[in-house]
């Protein structure tokens, strides 16, 4: 019998709202919340495979680049450094 033990990551979601402002090619992302977050923008259906990742200090972001007519989903966690993420909102 294989035996492991499971450790729940302590990093505590610190973004309440998710905000999303569209552009021809952009889209503008802000949140409630302090600390850092890393966010994930993607055509797929995961931030896992998301075409657009990383962390920032801060309440909102734009990220660039997109290609218009497409559609896009947006995702949101608290990083905490070495103690890990919180769950995507």
């Amino acid at each position: 019998m294989m035996s492991f033990v499971w450790t729940p990551s302590t990093c505590d979601q610190q973004a309440s709202a998710l905000a999303v402002a569209a552009g021809a090619n952009s889209v503008a992302l802000s949140w409630s919340g302090t600390g850092d977050f890393e966010y994930a923008v993607g055509t797929g259906n995961s931030p896992a495979t998301a075409e657009f990742t990383a962390v920032v200090s801060g309440n909102s972001v734009n990220v660039t680049g997109l290609a218009g007519s497409t559609n896009y989903k947006a995702w949101l966690r608290t990083s905490c450094g070495e103690d890990g993420a919180s769950l995507w909102l």
